[in-house]
């Protein structure tokens, strides 16, 4: 199937395209949504705090008694060979505790994200996905991207990254298509993918959908979804007017 960029569509006087607005899908986040929103945090500061301490610190912890023995090493007038020896252990440390924060960062947030723009950080994610083999993905860009603010780049890139996840788990999807428009009036970002089961099906249980909803009514955009075309293909659209970015 050829997924090809979207069509720019009428909107009704509802403000719905083709498609269904995610606000009628689910009702307001029920207990239960709410009960594994906070679980997952829980589990996501105590990994956070787990690897602060045991690879950061303990790998500064190491660095620093690599060090000690560097000088000892010097002041007691050790070999040159030994000393070498025990600087590029302290070398090879610093290294692995580097990247191990740049490892924690990246989990945070991309840094592609601050560096390059919220374009540039959707295509990593598509190649990455592409890699792992979860499906093909690909991401085109429409106009020239505008800075937003950190958080609220940030904010969108979850999003799409959890819609672009949810389309493979559970749309079934084996291709996405990301799109992504910039325009004067407002940011639009288009899913389209071959999956045959849905995306958004509203469930009380269901903790991801009422993460993105929360997200999305935060930001504030709205998400649109869309049956499946002639040829096949589902759409999500969403939408982040840029008159709140100011």
């Amino acid at each position: 199937m050829n997924v090809a960029p979207p069509v720019p569509m009428q909107v009704d006087e509802d403000g719905v395209t083709d498609g269904t607005m995610i606000e009628a899908l689910c009702a307001d986040l029920p207990c239960m949504a709410v009960g594994e929103l906070l679980a997952e945090d829980d589990r996501r500061r105590l990994s956070l705090a787990q690897h602060l301490h045991r690879d950061v610190a303990g790998g500064l912890v190491v660095c620093t008694t690599l060090n000690e023995m560097a000088r000892i090493g010097c002041e007691q007038g050790d070999d040159l060979a030994t000393i070498k020896e025990s600087l590029a252990k302290l070398e090879g440390s610093l290294k692995q505790t580097i990247q191990v924060v740049r490892e924690i960062t990246e989990e945070q947030y991309p840094l592609a994200l601050k560096a390059f723009g919220l374009a540039f950080a959707l295509d990593k994610l598509a190649k990455k996905m592409s890699e792992s083999g979860e499906a093909e993905v690909s991401v085109t860009v429409e106009g020239n991207e505008f800075s937003l603010p950190l958080e609220k780049r940030l904010s969108v890139y979850r999003v799409l990254e959890a819609l672009a996840g949810r389309c493979v788990r559970s749309g079934l999807a084996s291709m996405v298509s990301i799109h992504c428009r910039f325009s004067s009036g407002e940011l639009e970002f288009v899913l389209l993918h071959d999956g045959d089961a849905p995306v958004v099906a509203a469930d009380a249980a269901d903790a991801e959908l009422a993460w993105v909803k929360a997200r999305i009514a935060v930001l504030p955009a709205q998400l649109f979804v869309s049956s499946a075309d002639p040829d096949g293909a589902s759409t999500l659209r969403l939408r982040l007017p840029v008159s709140t970015q100011s």
